[in-house]
């Protein structure tokens, strides 16, 4: 370890010069990979079969619930921003997987382009690089680039409302205020996870005492959100039905008033959500310790935006998971790039032992961290690939127009092939554990010709594929793909 003097340095080097350009060399080449080799997450199915129920029809209908409610006829609570965005690539690009994942990718280079830009002209090339290198060696972040979700393009849309907000709050630019709450409107479009940049830059704006920016932010940041609450206005009944009936959302919605304080105090279960995120916010404690008071004074702005977002993110009612502290990861990288560069030559005591021996061994275990996860992911771990031709081989032994109940990952090459059933509605349609024979009579009496099942609807039943294979009574094994762990079985004649 070097000595107090070069500690400085030594911290700044790891993300400058040599080390800078291999980790981005790194990154260039192992995330195209990562990104084409991971399997199909359930939500990418759920939501691309949205976008082509949109594309085709002009609304949300899906049959893959049949006679399951809240989910059959049209649905009216949805992701609409990414939605239209998947819709607008798949015009351009056509149909499938991968064009989908576009939508989040390009929203993350493109979070990254305008996180340097604006660095570089605020801080400097060498904050702006290391800001954004900490970003893309987070496998938090690069995840969410690399899946059809919307918290990449609500991260996207907020940060970048939050960077004319906060260039056009310093000139008194009453225009660029009002396209921050643009931007931050359709983040909540997108996501009300996205309301989060509406709330953080009204409070720091009347932190700030301007009244006037205020009212002109959060006014265009709720009139560009308002429309995802539009089947209020096309089908009030329906939507409320959708929103107090429905076991993916009501769930979560509880009016106590108490509800959010205790969310909030369960928040660090989402920052320190396994080692994909530990990495960032532990660097983000290390400089919310190191950071001088004066610069918490001369960046004031900055930092009560930060907290009133992480203080209405932590009290929404959703689910701890790590990929909704990501609206936060842009504002944590900054935070610790700038420290990294304005590390003061000497501290007292503790903070003193922080800047020398923890802040280093931290950085070298992020970074090796980081680097170990993405090469996992892009030439370790390749999931797609044996998952996609799993999927095509089963396919091609299915009669084309046959009404199929599958895992959700097999809508992508068959959404106009065969008529598809998801496990889902089967599991959601009893208020009992899903049994084996309640499956075989659901599916035969919604006239199922095949069942497909995959590795996760097996787990789900706690059985092995031999004991499901034997439990079934209408249905025939025809086909498997053990490596992959899926199971073909179809409709015996009577």
């Amino acid at each position: 370890m070097p000595d107090k003097n070069g500690i400085n340095k030594f911290v700044q080097k790891i993300f400058s010069g040599y080390p800078a350009a291999i980790m981005g060399l790194l990154f260039l080449i192992l995330f195209p990979l990562a990104f084409i080799n991971r399997a199909i997450y359930v939500d990418e199915a759920w939501i691309g079969q949205q976008v082509y129920s949109w594309m085709t029809r002009g609304l949300i209908i899906t049959e893959m619930f049949r006679d399951h409610p809240p989910l059959i006829g049209e649905i009216l609570i949805y992701h609409k921003l990414l939605v239209w965005a998947g819709a607008l690539v798949s015009t351009v690009f056509g149909w499938g997987l991968y064009q989908l994942r576009l939508v989040s990718g390009l929203a993350g280079a493109g979070l990254l382009t305008i996180l340097y830009f604006h660095l570089r002209s605020a801080a400097g090339k060498k904050v702006a690089l290391a800001a954004c290198l900490i970003l893309i060696w987070t496998p938090g972040f690069w995840e969410a680039m690399r899946i059809f979700r919307p918290e990449m393009l609500l991260t996207f849309l907020g940060f970048a409302g939050y960077i004319l907000l906060d260039k056009g709050r310093r000139d008194n630019r009453a225009i660029a205020v009002a396209l921050g709450g643009i931007l931050s409107g359709l983040s909540g479009l997108t996501h009300p996870l996205g309301l989060a940049f509406v709330f953080a830059g009204g409070a720091a704006l009347l932190w700030h005492r301007q009244y006037r920016l205020t009212f002109i932010f959060v006014l265009f940041g709720l009139a560009l959100f308002a429309p995802y609450f539009s089947g209020f206005i096309t089908d009030r009944v329906a939507f409320m039905h959708h929103l107090f009936q429905n076991r993916y959302i009501t769930p979560q919605i509880e009016i106590a008033w108490w509800r959010p304080l205790v969310s909030l105090l369960k928040e660090h279960q989402q920052l320190f959500r396994g080692p994909e995120v530990i990495g960032l916010s532990g660097l983000m404690i290390l400089a919310l310790i190191l950071t001088s008071r004066k610069k918490y004074r001369e960046n004031s702005f900055f930092w009560i935006y930060l907290a009133a977002t992480l203080i209405f993110i932590g009290m929404l009612p959703l689910l701890k998971f790590r990929r909704y502290m990501l609206p936060l990861m842009p504002f944590f990288a900054i935070a610790i790039a700038k420290t990294i560069y304005d590390l003061p030559e000497v501290l007292s005591g503790f903070r003193q032992f922080m800047k020398r021996i923890i802040l280093p061994t931290w950085l070298i275990l992020f970074v090796g961290y980081g680097c170990y996860a993405l090469i996992d992911a892009g030439i370790i771990r390749r999931d797609a690939p044996g998952q996609i031709a799993a999927i095509r081989d089963i396919d091609s032994r299915i009669k084309p127009g046959a009404t199929v109940m599958a895992p959700y990952e097999f809508l992508f090459d068959n959404i106009k092939r065969y008529d598809m059933l998801a496990w889902l509605g089967t599991q959601d349609a009893t208020d009992k554990l899903l049994t084996v024979s309640y499956l075989e009579f659901r599916a035969d009496s919604l006239g199922v010709q095949y069942i497909i099942a995959g590795p996760i609807n097996l787990e789900d039943l706690g059985l092995t594929p031999e004991q499901f294979t034997s439990q079934l009574k209408l249905y025939n094994q025809i086909f498997a793909v053990p490596r992959e762990g899926y199971y073909l079985f179809e409709k015996m004649p009577k």
